[in-house]
């Protein structure tokens, strides 16, 4: 089945034994210029079944299916998903989707594997896919969802790569992030049991698989140290442990992990981090297309530098889900990084007492500059890092100043002089994001206070939450000494 053009439709697909099943899919329109497409429905099941259609046109093959309603079993299934082509169909635990019968009706697969046992895919389910298909229905399980791993793993005996990725199975982000590379590359992930150690389930399949080199993806806080030492003890060589202080920061690690190791930006995804659903299929699609995957927070697009890093390489790319689980402002971002239009840049967070004038020499010392913010859209990503990092307490330093003598503000180039755009000014983007009464060229001359006269801008967090640009005198210690140990600056690097 084929779109024609962008709209909603209602499909109804028939089984082989007479039963009928309808459901909505959504197709929305690359508008002209646009590089990211948004693939959606209205639930978890009309969007997984979207990414399939996207992806996966052959028919006859093989699919996995597995519950959407855990990640688990889903995100071990991706690099025997790549062994076979195969996509991975997501279904209710109790009863076949009518998404996952139109697809497996479309794809009329000669092989079916089901990831999990009873309890994540019903008997009555494997029934429904065996009437649906036509053909037996394989069921890979374990006692656990680490024993489930190593039975999705031995399946695949003999066509592995030697090398494996463990994750934990705590938490979703570390195995979504690093299932493209499993599927791309042919690597088998096993699931360390609250990722504090690996069940003997889990060395059987190591050992069964003659895997050599692992792969562990996440800090020690996911992936605790005793599994990389039960790992070197059992022989195994540890060939990497990517991790990144986030979950976001770690899925970039893995991205860019896979581009060296030969997997491409271009057609990569970008799933929120706050929620497993949407990415479960996507996964797949990323590794079936060999590119990677990063995850996204609206409340600080981290990734949106990885993205503007391989903006010469990247045609198209996909958002998977709506604009609850990844936002228009992030799509924005998104656009905007690989036509270069969007300014964001590596940002360095300093906490310092240090003067707006030493901040500014410091700032060029490194080989960066005082912040310049020429957007909304880096306005947001920046006050995003902040909030992930826990900076909030922090009045941050920003490259503006104001005309000596006069009243408009101005970003500050890297030889002193001012830029043209007047920040303070009716037609600046920045107008609506000054503080209240503010710029107001003095502070001081109250509770004990001295009058000092403001010429450098600054960006705080107000009382209510909101982040906005202040004016302050070049030395804030010597206006209020109250504010030691809450000063920083923002340096940006042109990288």
């Amino acid at each position: 089945m084929t779109a024609v053009k962008a709209g909603t439709a209602t499909i109804t697909a028939k089984t082989a034994n007479g039963k009928k099943a309808a459901c909505k899919v959504t197709v929305t329109a690359k508008a002209a210029g646009e590089v990211w497409i948004r693939i959606y429905g209205q639930g978890r099941y009309d969007t997984m079944q979207a990414i399939v259609k996207e992806g996966f046109k052959t028919k006859g093959g093989t699919v996995i299916v597995a519950t959407g309603e855990s990640f688990k079993d889903a995100l071990a299934s991706a690099g025997l998903a790549g062994l076979y082509n195969a996509p991975v169909i997501l279904t209710n635990n109790r009863s076949l989707s009518a998404q996952a019968i139109e697809e497996l009706v479309r794809l009329h697969p000669s092989q079916v594997f089901i990831a999990g046992g009873p309890v994540a895919v019903s008997d009555t389910v494997k029934s429904q896919i065996e009437s649906t298909t036509g053909t037996s229905a394989k069921r890979l399980m374990g006692k656990t969802s680490s024993g489930t791993s190593a039975a999705l793993a031995l399946q695949g005996k003999g066509k592995w790569s030697d090398t494996a990725i463990v994750a934990t199975n705590k938490s979703f982000k570390d195995a979504l992030s690093v299932a493209p590379l499993a599927y791309a590359k042919g690597m088998p992930i096993l699931l360390a049991d609250n990722g504090q150690s690996l069940s003997s389930d889990v060395m059987n399949a190591l050992k069964t698989c003659r895997i050599k080199k692992i792969i562990i993806v996440g800090g020690e806080a996911a992936v605790n140290k005793n599994v990389a030492t039960q790992l070197t003890k059992a022989g195994y060589e540890i060939q990497a442990r990517i991790w990144g202080q986030t979950g976001v920061d770690t899925s970039a690690a893995i991205a860019q992990y896979g581009i060296e190791n030969g997997m491409k930006p271009n057609n990569m995804g970008v799933a929120t981090s706050q929620n497993y659903p949407d990415a479960l299929a996507g996964a797949a699609l990323c590794g079936h297309n060999n590119a990677v995957l990063v995850l996204a927070d609206d409340k600080a697009l981290k990734n949106a530098y990885f993205v503007q890093k391989y903006k010469g390489r990247i045609e198209r790319g996909y958002i998977f889900g709506g604009t609850f689980a990844v936002g228009n402002t992030t799509k924005t971002i998104l656009e905007q990084s690989v036509s270069g239009g969007s300014g964001i840049h590596r940002y360095e967070y300093v906490i310092s007492d240090s003067t707006w004038t030493n901040a500014f020499q410091n700032a060029r010392s490194r080989g960066g500059y005082l912040v310049h913010i020429n957007s909304p859209e880096e306005y947001m990503y920046i006050k995003g890092e902040i909030d992930v990092n826990g900076y909030n307490s922090i009045q941050f330093r920003v490259g503006g100043r104001r005309e000596l003598g006069g009243a408009k503000y101005h970003w500050v180039k890297a030889d002193g002089t001012l830029e043209d755009e007047v920040l303070n000014a009716s037609s600046s983007w920045c107008n609506s994001f000054w503080n209240d009464g503010e710029p107001s060229f003095i502070t001081g001359g109250e509770d004990d206070v001295p009058e000092y006269t403001e010429y450098t801008m600054s960006m705080l967090r107000t009382n209510n939450g909101k982040w906005v640009f202040n004016d302050v005198a070049d030395d804030i210690l010597g206006s209020d000494p109250r504010f030691s140990g809450k000063i920083g600056y923002i340096i940006e690097y042109d990288e």
